[in-house]
């Protein structure tokens, strides 16, 4: 029977507790919200803010990410309402946002907006389904994420982020026996600028 162990190596005169990336990341999350449902109408509507006295923001470094250890706060807001037309269609929209900022000079004030990498863009997805049909079932949805500007210039980055939209759709086919599905989207778009767009298409088919 053997045993090992492994030990850190700190320079003389330091400690393991000495080292601030070490220390436990310790968040206060608040959320809120309402939701309405009558059968036929569906709605929710929710608030969150997210705050860490030492948290952490990930950034790069020499083309290498790297995490800050700073004063940090996220939040935002993520509503959906939802329309049941009969027994066979229905439809969705719903929207989310999110901002962050961060403590960039150690003063206590949050005065710099977190990047790409640490909070995520805007989004607007619409949905909709029909089930119970001869044919099948059928859904499309379409997921658009807009552009966002983040504040980097005092490392001289553009981190800006550019948006892009992606239309998915499913289909099922009834056969005599067992039914025709397409288990992943059959089409996906989407378009980083303006004058750039990209399409792709994957139609994979799958009998049960």
């Amino acid at each position: 029977m053997s045993a090992a162990c492994c030990a850190v190596s700190t320079p003389p005169g330091q400690s393991v507790d000495s080292f601030e990336n070490l220390r436990p990341i310790v968040t206060d999350n608040i959320e809120t919200g309402v939701r309405y449902d009558d059968g036929r109408l569906n709605a929710e509507l929710s608030y969150y803010v997210s705050s860490s006295d030492y948290g952490t923001r990930l950034t790069t470094r020499n083309d290498a990410f790297v995490m800050q250890r700073e004063k940090t706060e996220i939040e935002g807001i993520e509503a959906s309402v939802g329309y049941r037309f009969n027994d066979r269609h229905s439809a969705r929209l719903g929207y989310s946002h999110m901002k962050g900022r961060y403590d960039s000079d150690d003063n206590g004030t949050l005065d710099a907006k977190l990047n790409g990498l640490n909070v995520a863009p805007d989004r607007l997805v619409a949905s909709w389904s029909a089930r119970g049909l001869r044919a099948g079932r059928r859904f499309v949805e379409i997921d658009h994420a807009f552009d966002k500007d983040f504040d980097d210039s005092r490392n001289g980055w553009d981190t800006d982020f550019d948006g892009y939209t992606l239309v998915d759709a499913a289909i099922g086919y009834r056969l005599p026996v067992g039914q025709l599905n397409s288990p992943w989207p059959i089409c996906s778009t989407s378009s980083t600028s303006p004058t750039t767009r990209r399409v792709r298409w994957i139609a994979p088919m799958q009998t049960i």
